[in-house]
């Protein structure tokens, strides 16, 4: 409304007893757990988890929100390769509140990045 937002729609996408992608890339519960998943529960109890974190959001309890979300990315302190102009080694260390990522080099040299100024490059390429 004008100049401030009075709502917001979000969506999330599950592939859930999906075995077989065209793409590469995608996978599906079923092929990481090597089970088949029931999605009834499994809506169950990701509505719960959201309401959790939503009123953790409303009650502006953000520190908690900002330590559960590092903790759920995936290779947090773990040595990978990265590239923006280079290729280089290093970990995420942290990812501030204006969402930039912080890459620490095996020289100890920090940096920030925001969205796609560097790439994650997967292990096998």
């Amino acid at each position: 409304m004008g100049q401030k937002l009075s709502y917001s729609v979000i969506g999330i996408g599950l592939n859930l007893n999906q075995r077989k992608f065209e793409s590469k890339t995608a996978t599906s519960l079923a092929l990481l757990t090597g089970q088949g998943t029931d999605s009834a529960l499994l809506l169950e109890q990701l509505v719960k988890r959201i309401e959790q974190h939503y009123l953790k959001l409303k009650k502006q309890v953000f520190a908690d929100i900002q330590e559960h979300y590092k903790l759920a990315l995936y290779g947090m302190e773990t040595w990978r390769r990265y590239e923006t102009e280079e290729v280089f080694e290093a970990r995420m260390v942290d990812v501030l509140p204006s969402g930039h990522l912080v890459l620490e080099k095996r020289s100890g040299e920090r940096n920030q990045y925001a969205f796609k100024e560097v790439k994650f490059l997967d292990l096998y390429t």
